[in-house]
């Protein structure tokens, strides 16, 4: 990196030409060293903030570990809620399927038993007739 022409100029007449030259040749190596030093540091900086393919996909893939884990979970407590309720609705299904068989026993004992012919019937096996 050079120092502008009109610079050295000024700085010439100041000094004059020889002094100028060693003066303006200093200046530009001290510059081109500090700068050196200043993108080095910067340099270091970055690689420490850099992360690598490998240690990126390694952290994509812990957390897609992670989370399929916690959507296991999530899943497998729906699917023992259902399991729930529906063992519950079987029980109740059961208790009604229960009940409609008792009263229809219940309705065809009633029919039997009021239906004149069989009232007959026992009638004539009891000797009441």
């Amino acid at each position: 990196m050079g120092i502008p022409v009109d610079v050295y100029e000024v700085i010439e007449d100041v000094l004059g030409k020889e002094p100028a030259r060693k003066l303006v040749h200093g200046l530009e190596r001290a510059i081109e060293a500090a700068l050196t030093v200043r993108l080095s540091e910067l340099k270091d900086e970055l690689f420490e903030k850099l992360v690598t393919k490998e240690v990126f996909l390694a952290e994509l893939h812990a957390q897609t570990q992670q989370l399929r884990v916690e959507f296991q979970t999530q899943i497998h407590g729906l699917q023992a809620e259902v399991q729930e309720q529906i063992h519950g609705l079987q029980t109740t299904i059961h208790r009604l399927n229960m009940k409609v068989n008792f009263l229809l026993i219940l309705v065809i004992l009633l029919l039997t038993v009021m239906n004149p012919t069989f009232v007959d019937l026992i009638k004539i096996l009891l000797g009441l007739s």
